[in-house]
């Protein structure tokens, strides 16, 4: 029984013994030298693949920053692309409704003229010119209705009128046609405008026609 305990100590004593740091380090120590040079080597062809393994991770993350870069930048474009897709879509068929509108105006501006009134006054019979005058009343307030209506839809869609008579020209809208020399008014000063520019949305789709203002010689 004495024999059995005894060896049992022994037995425990040598374990402890086999784990503890001193006897790690003096397994280390016991490494022959021979093998230490080799040991370096291959640490140092470790450290070797390490660094390459680590210029590899960040070429890779920076490749993948610059493609995420390129696909926001394409998503960004599509975004716009369609935006305005959206809001120009009709810009074709209001450049062609355009003349029409323009015609429409100067028709009703020749009726509204003082000139046009007195040509079609005929003074042969009272009756018959009351009659033509109520006619033609009544035709330019029909005409002036559908001007109306005409500019309201556009601006449904959009479109605003670009004038400016009065203030200074704007050469991202106005087109000149001419120059006035005078010293009443500021120079570059829109005196009259022949033809109204129109904008879709914020792009210019017709500069307006215009005569601006110059100092005198």
């Amino acid at each position: 029984m004495d024999a059995l305990k005894k060896q049992k100590e022994e037995t425990e004593e040598g374990d402890t013994g086999q784990g503890s740091p001193d006897a790690q380090t003096e397994q280390r120590a016991e490494l022959p030298a021979a093998d230490r040079p080799l040991l370096e080597e291959e640490i140092q062809v470790l450290q070797e693949k390490l660094k390459i393994a680590e210029t590899k991770l960040k070429e890779a993350g920076d490749k993948y920053l610059r493609q995420l870069a390129e696909f926001d930048n394409f998503r960004k474009r599509m975004e716009r692309e369609k935006s305005d897709s959206l809001q120009y879509a009709n810009e074709k068929l209001i450049q062609e409704l355009l003349p029409v509108y323009d015609h429409l105006e100067m028709a009703l501006q020749h009726a509204r003229s003082p000139q046009s009134e007195k040509d079609g006054s005929q003074p042969d019979e009272e009756v018959t010119e009351s009659g033509v005058a109520s006619q033609n009343n009544a035709l330019l307030e029909g005409g002036e209705m559908v001007l109306r209506q005409f500019r309201m839809v556009l601006e449904k869609f959009g479109v605003v009128i670009v004038e400016g008579e009065g203030e200074p020209f704007d050469p991202h809208r106005q087109e000149s046609m001419g120059v006035v020399e005078t010293g009443e008014q500021a120079p570059n000063t829109v005196v009259s405008v022949h033809r109204k520019g129109f904008m879709l949305n914020s792009r210019l789709i017709r500069p307006a026609l215009v005569t601006v203002t110059k100092e005198p010689s």
